[in-house]
């Protein structure tokens, strides 16, 4: 039987880029860590599960020391953005009582969705 090799994590740092982006001391990492996972895991819940689905495909996650930046790939960025920007003011609040840092959401605009395999998959 072969040994078996995941496809991202065998392109991280050649064609792929990481989906977090943060460097941080040995007593940190483990913390952080869980709280991407939780990050990741409320987001995707909060837009792909529930109404409005905004098809959102990935999310990258930046910190510096005082700042979170979530940003968000997605084939209808007008759904995670709202009615006048309701939504992300939401999200953002969210986010923030949740991690305790100042957060700051960018949105991106995946032009072809139909050749994301992630959008395709759901």
């Amino acid at each position: 039987m072969g040994q078996k090799t995941h496809p991202f994590g065998f392109r991280v740092g050649i064609t792929e880029a990481h989906k977090s982006r943060w460097f941080a001391p040995k007593a940190l990492f483990g913390e952080l860590l869980v709280e991407d996972y939780k990050i990741r895991k409320y987001v995707d819940k909060r837009l792909n599960r529930t109404p409005p689905f905004a098809a959102v495909s990935d999310i990258i996650i930046e910190r510096t020391r005082e700042e979170l930046t979530v940003i968000v790939r997605s084939a209808r960025p007008g759904q995670v953005v709202g009615l006048k920007g309701q939504e992300v003011e939401r999200l953002t609040s969210d986010l923030q009582a949740m991690t305790g840092r100042k957060v700051v959401i960018k949105i991106v605009e995946i032009k072809n969705p139909d050749i994301d395999a992630k959008l395709i998959g759901e």
